[in-house]
C-alpha cells in the first residue's frame, strides 16, 4: 500500500478526494480515506465532481468548491484546508472561492508557477501509473 511504504521512507503526502466518487469503482471508500488520515497523510478536497470550475456559473462554483470539503470533513471529522482545482484549472474567481470555503490553500497543475499565494501553489501531478524512476525524474526535473 502506497501509505505504507510513504510511512517506511518517513514521507507523508496529500490525497486529494473528488467527494462524489468515493466508493465507485476504481476509486477510494470512507475506511481507506481514514486509514490513510490515521497514518498521518493530508487529506484534501477535489471537489464534487470534478469538473472544470472555470466554466461554471458562481453558485455551482461554491456548491463544488465548499460541498466537496464539507463532505470530507464531516466523514473525516476533521477539518479540510487544502484543496485541488480539478485538471488544474483555475482563474481568479475560482481562486477566491476557495478561501472563501474555509481552504487555507489550493494548488494548480502549473509545476513552475509562483509559490507567493496560498491559493494558486503549483504542484507535481502524480498519476497511479507513475512508476518510481518516472517518480524520481520528477522530483529532480522540478528541483532547482
Amino acid at each position: 500500500e502506497i501509505d505504507a511504504l510513504l510511512q517506511q521512507h518517513g514521507f507523508v503526502a496529500t490525497f486529494y478526494v473528488v467527494s462524489g466518487f468515493v466508493g465507485q469503482p476504481g476509486y477510494m471508500g470512507w475506511p481507506e480515506i481514514r486509514a490513510l488520515r490515521d497514518a498521518g497523510m493530508e487529506i484534501g478536497a477535489h471537489s464534487v465532481t470534478h469538473p472544470d470550475l472555470t466554466s461554471l456559473g458562481l453558485d455551482d462554483l461554491r456548491a463544488q468548491v465548499a460541498q466537496s470539503g464539507a463532505t470530507i470533513a464531516a466523514e473525516l471529522g476533521a477539518p479540510v484546508l487544502s484543496f485541488c482545482y480539478p485538471g488544474g484549472r483555475f482563474n481568479d474567481t475560482v481562486a477566491a472561492v476557495a478561501p472563501e470555503s474555509g481552504f487555507t490553500s489550493a494548488t494548480t497543475t502549473n509545476q513552475d508557477g509562483p509559490q507567493d499565494n496560498p491559493y494558486t501553489l503549483p504542484r507535481l501531478r502524480i498519476s497511479g501509473g507513475t512508476d518510481l524512476g518516472g517518480f524520481q525524474w520528477m522530483v529532480q526535473a522540478y528541483l532547482p
